[in-house]
């Protein structure tokens, strides 16, 4: 009997560390509304100049299109990022500072050139 409750018990626990509600706390959905089609998508922490590599799953974020981002990989420290677009035409915008631990979900708009976010409610 005891040994059925651990293997029922650790089975839980598998299938629970593996569901959804486990996603990193930092993970977000940005909402591209700049009028721009989005080619590539960086995300470092805040300040820091190395961007890594392109995030971005597919091949263009066309403008009023979504795309999820997962921050699993990124450290356990950081809260601040900066989040930097590219757009079809090699444009680069960059929003600084956006605090991911308490933004999950965000609106990127373009007014002439500068590019910002909005939480989305």
């Amino acid at each position: 009997m005891t040994k059925k409750l651990f293997s029922l018990v650790a089975a839980l626990g598998i299938l629970l560390a593996s569901s959804p509600a486990f996603a990193s706390r930092l993970d977000f959905s940005i909402f591209n509304h700049t009028g721009l089609t989005i080619k590539e998508v960086y995300v470092s922490e805040a300040n820091d100049t190395n961007w890594g590599e392109d995030i971005l799953e597919k091949d263009v974020l066309a403008d009023g299109e979504e795309f999820e981002i997962d921050m699993s990989d990124f450290g356990k420290k950081a809260k601040h990022f900066d989040i930097k677009l590219v757009d079809k035409d090699r444009n680069e915008w960059i929003v600084e500072d956006v605090n991911l631990e308490a933004v999950h979900s965000i609106v990127v708009r373009k007014f002439l050139n500068k590019v910002w976010f909005e939480e989305k409610k």
